[in-house]
């Protein structure tokens, strides 16, 4: 398995989330977790926050959160919260896992 797309399981493993992703700050998709999934309006916000994201977004819509947090200058990871997750120990592994990639890219 790559080191990004298990970085993003790890992710998944962690805490209550649905998809991961990781995209480059152009917007490009560079990975997620599950790998096929279709990611339709996530990655359309990704691509529109790339170029400009602040350090964190959450976005929280009927079906969960969408928190998108930086990793470093060249990446964001975003990943969706189920409805009923606890939004604070999905951040703090976000945060640790966005460190892991910053690392690696």
């Amino acid at each position: 398995m790559d080191r990004l797309v298990k970085l993003l399981y790890d992710l998944k493993c962690a805490v209550d989330i649905e998809t991961a992703v990781i995209v480059s700050r152009e917007g490009k998709l560079l990975k997620a977790y599950p790998e096929n999934r279709d990611l339709g309006a996530t990655e359309a916000a990704l691509m529109e926050l790339g170029k400009n994201a602040p350090d964190r977004i959450i976005l929280e819509t009927g079906n969960g959160k969408i928190i998108i947090t930086g990793c470093g200058s060249r990446a964001l990871l975003a990943a969706f919260i189920k409805p009923e997750a606890d939004t604070g120990p999905s951040l703090a592994e976000m945060d640790r896992i966005a460190e892991k990639i910053k690392l690696l890219l």
